[in-house]
């Protein structure tokens, strides 16, 4: 039986807030990285302000380097004092980016911020990984909080499925992790999905006296649904040569030879 994706993430913002807009939809394709939601903290955060600060104060401590050392007989003392001062404001200006990288924005939106001399409300919830949007319920003007569900919306990669398959316990010695594994289904007659197992449960049915096993089957255009009923093959071991005759061709002599 086909079972739905073995990689699905609840995604949620760092931070309460109310969202203000929403670029997800049940089952909508997400990239990595990609933007999926906006959303606003009750109050304003200082990470933004100590940027553009920290921003204001680097570009002062260059000015006032690049003039010490166009100044001709000046004390090495001031020379040093301005270097110091224009490596502290660097490290300064570094530290507040990456403060501000955490709420999820971009390299280009903080060069933006820091040229308008403008803080921007909005933080930024990206997907976290690539797939399809399998539940959203973030709807613009709802107060989200961290951890406290429903997750504003839970992302799935749909490119690998699960596919458990139940074997005879006297079969059990004959199956590893990662053996090969081909598999059927009706709704794609002639059709191979190629995977490996990933795990053999440790129990046995007492009724059907069967074991269960898993495979990861790869599906990259999302073609299996869950619930599917498949048909399995498992490679236990290499395909082994040998002389085979037809069945008619062998004649039992009297002597019984």
């Amino acid at each position: 039986m086909i079972l739905p994706t073995i990689l699905s993430v609840q995604v949620f913002p760092a931070y309460q807030g109310t969202i203000i807009k929403s670029f997800c939809g049940t089952w909508r394709q997400c990239s990595e990285g990609s933007t999926s939601l906006y959303h606003q903290k009750p109050r304003p955060h200082s990470g933004e302000s100590n940027l553009i600060g920290a921003a204001a104060t680097f570009v002062l401590t260059n000015k006032e380097l690049a003039r010490v050392q166009g100044l001709g007989g000046i004390a090495e003392r001031e020379k040093e004092q301005a270097i110091s001062d224009q490596q502290t404001a660097e490290g300064s200006l570094k530290a507040a980016r990456d403060a501000v990288l955490v709420f999820g924005k971009t390299d280009a939106e903080i060069d933006q911020m820091i040229a308008a001399r403008k803080t921007d409300p909005a933080l930024v919830v990206r997907s976290p990984i690539s797939g399809k949007t399998t539940s959203f319920n973030g709807p613009p003007g709802l107060l989200v909080q961290p951890g406290n569900p429903p997750a504003p919306y839970t992302v799935a990669n749909v490119s690998i499925k699960w596919m458990l398959a139940n074997v005879s316990e006297s079969e059990i010695p004959f199956f590893h992790l990662g053996q090969p594994v081909q598999v059927k289904v009706m709704a794609y007659p002639g059709r191979v999905f190629k995977g490996k197992v990933s795990k053999i449960y440790a129990t046995v049915d007492p009724n059907t006296h069967r074991v269960t096993i898993r495979s990861e089957i790869a599906d990259p255009n999302d073609e299996l649904r869950s619930g599917m009923l498949a048909n399995f093959v498992i490679r236990v071991h290499d395909p082994v040569e040998a002389i085979a005759i037809p069945a008619n061709g062998v004649v039992r002599e009297a002597d019984g030879t």
